[in-house]
């Protein structure tokens, strides 16, 4: 009698075994969905939506976004992230204090730092944090392991401030793979390259925003747009932001409509390293890369003005 009831323990465990077996294999996707967490990198495929109370859209991108941060848009209003419901945010604007300087080039050059009276021979480092970065429609594939095409947007960028007549230190180091530690990984790159004593460091990204929200014609050609990105966390926070509101302020004026704004986003992203340390999004993973290069060649353009 024992032993019967043994056998049917047994028996009624492997059944069960074999149904819960059965439902992993039929509906693979149900246990693994990745919660969503505030501050996270956009998923293949996704991006980040926010607009204003009305319904307005103000920001698209697959950046890390989190309660906090803030937006400069392409007409220099300024907003910032009040809530996230997973994909979705919404923004409010800020109301700045009116400084006593009249303008924005005024509150740039008392914010610039003493530092940044050049030698004659600027330096400028250029490396790729997500060295994978690509872009789907010209290579097939969003991201491709060590060799993305974000390195060829970069050399266009260094090709363009060598015709301007700057020196340019360019790392093709590998970061991969795309995760957390990428920044901690490319760090170690950036320590090497700042040893050379470049005037401004520049990690070189591309977005994974709809294509929409970066496609724009400069002198008449298809090109991409480019969003500043600035570290909230770091104490070089004020000086990368004074740099960086200076590019758009320059840019504004040579190429209108290349840069879409400045993304001041929570973390350091490296910036806490130097006082002109810059991170630039060129383009998004859903354009092809020749607008990319051509929006770097732009940008070049700009640094070189300002170097």
């Amino acid at each position: 009698m024992n032993i019967r009831k043994v056998w049917i323990l047994l028996v009624s465990l492997g059944v069960i075994i074999g149904i819960s077996y059965m439902m992993t294999s039929w509906f693979p996707e149900s246990p693994s969905t990745k919660p969503f967490r505030s501050g996270m990198e956009a998923e293949p495929g996704k991006y980040y939506t926010l607009g204003d109370s009305a319904g307005r859209t103000i920001l698209q991108t697959g950046f890390p976004v989190a309660v906090g941060d803030e937006f400069i848009a392409e007409d220099n209003i300024r907003y910032r992230v009040s809530s996230l419901d997973g994909w979705n945010g919404i923004m409010e604007q800020v109301i700045e204090k009116k400084s006593p300087r009249k303008g924005l080039s005024a509150t740039i050059e008392n914010a610039w730092p003493v530092q940044a009276q050049f030698d004659t021979q600027p330096r400028v480092a250029i490396y790729c944090t997500h060295s994978d970065e690509s872009y789907q429609p010209s290579q097939g594939k969003k991201s491709r392991t060590g060799s993305g095409a974000i390195f060829r947007v970069g050399y266009a960028l260094a090709s363009s401030l060598i015709e301007d007549g700057i020196t340019v230190d360019q790392s093709f180091a590998v970061h991969d793979p795309h995760d957390i530690n990428a920044y901690t990984r490319s760090r170690r790159t950036l320590l090497q390259l700042l040893k050379i004593g470049p005037t401004a460091a520049f990690d070189i990204h591309r977005d994974s925003a709809p294509a929409s929200a970066y496609l724009t014609y400069i002198t008449g050609v298809e090109s991409a747009k480019v969003m500043i990105v600035v570290g909230r966390q770091n104490p070089n926070m004020n000086a990368n932001m004074a740099f960086a509101e200076r590019i758009k302020e320059r840019a504004d004026k040579l190429y209108p409509g290349l840069i879409r704004g400045i993304f001041i986003g929570r973390g350091s992203y490296n910036q806490d390293l130097s006082p002109r340390a810059l991170l630039f999004e060129i383009g998004t993973s859903e354009i092809p890369e020749q607008y990319a290069q051509n929006a770097a060649y732009c940008l070049g353009d700009v640094l070189g003005t300002l170097l």
